[in-house]
């Protein structure tokens, strides 16, 4: 990517690179995110529409498409007209391996901890000082380091700091609580609460913990109209590909889509790593990508 930088995709770093061999592979210099996210969803369905523009001998019944942001905490479908969009059901176009299909996510709430404390000038603050600081550090390493976004995969649950800020006398953690699961949801939110408890109990109730709801698991949707996610693995298979429906470890607005009466499933865009300076994306699977839906959309017609 960059010799000068020594930044280099290494597929013993990288190994999802071993699989893909003779691919185009589109980077930055490493200087700048790439933005595959989403901008590889965008290029696979505006060449959808390119080429059933180009093509009206293509038969497809109607199409609609719309675009979203801030989809990682839903807040890109507050806004979204369902009744306007008049669609039965859908597709995001937002995911990673083109093979991949998603129809099931974590379920997702945003805890903020707010501690008090009280400040003392440091020569005089023996049995008096409490240390909003000292508190979040030892509030955070109580949860554990078994369930951390670096310690876990696949539908292993996390609490994730993302953000801690204060002084001595208040301080803020910021977590991101997720879990396929609502059980094992409810478990990290008790370990946290728990946590708190014990704290308060030590420093007079000076830990207090906010639950903010963000979105839920689309499958509880997806298992009621199973067809719409059959479809995707059908149209694979007739491609050749090698279907492969996986969990998604985030959040993407078909989930919120799903809840307010638009079942929608995501599929992938061939975009990796994500959110970094080594993202990259494969121009291969775009093509791929492309093909994909309009064998869906092909299929849809003749059934």
């Amino acid at each position: 990517m960059n010799d000068e930088k020594k930044m280099y995709l290494d597929p013993e770093e990288y190994p999802e690179l071993k699989d893909l061999i003779h691919h185009d592979i589109i980077t930055t210099d490493g200087t700048t995110l790439l933005g595959a996210d989403d901008k590889a969803g965008i290029a696979i369905i505006m060449s959808v529409a390119e080429y059933m523009y180009r093509h009206p001998e293509f038969k497809h019944n109607d199409i609609k498409i719309a675009f979203t942001c801030d989809e990682e905490v839903g807040r890109g479908t507050e806004h979204f007209n369902i009744e306007r969009f008049n669609a039965d059901y859908a597709y995001t176009v937002d995911g990673g391996d083109i093979n991949q299909y998603n129809f099931e996510n974590f379920n997702a709430y945003k805890a903020v901890v707010r501690i008090t404390g009280q400040s003392f000038h440091t020569g005089d603050a023996k049995g008096k000082m409490v240390n909003a600081l000292t508190i979040a550090r030892n509030f955070d390493s109580m949860l554990g380091e078994a369930n951390r976004p670096e310690t876990t995969e696949g539908y292993e649950g996390f609490y994730h700091l993302y953000d801690m800020h204060g002084d001595v006398a208040s301080a803020t953690l910021t977590y991101l609580l997720r879990e396929h699961d609502m059980d094992k949801m409810h478990k990290l939110m008790e370990r946290m609460s728990s946590t708190a408890d014990y704290l308060n109990t030590i420093h007079d109730n000076s830990v207090q913990i906010e639950y903010i709801h963000q979105y839920d698991n689309m499958k509880d949707i997806m298992i009621k109209v199973p067809h719409i996610v059959e479809q995707i693995d059908i149209a694979m298979r007739d491609l050749g590909m090698d279907p492969r429906p996986t969990p998604i470890r985030g959040g993407t607005d078909g989930a919120m889509l799903s809840y307010k009466g638009l079942p929608c499933p995501n599929l992938g865009t061939g975009g990796y790593n994500y959110h970094g300076e080594y993202e990259y994306a494969s121009l291969t699977q775009m093509k791929k990508g492309v093909e994909l839906i309009l064998r869906m959309i092909k299929n849809n017609v003749e059934a």
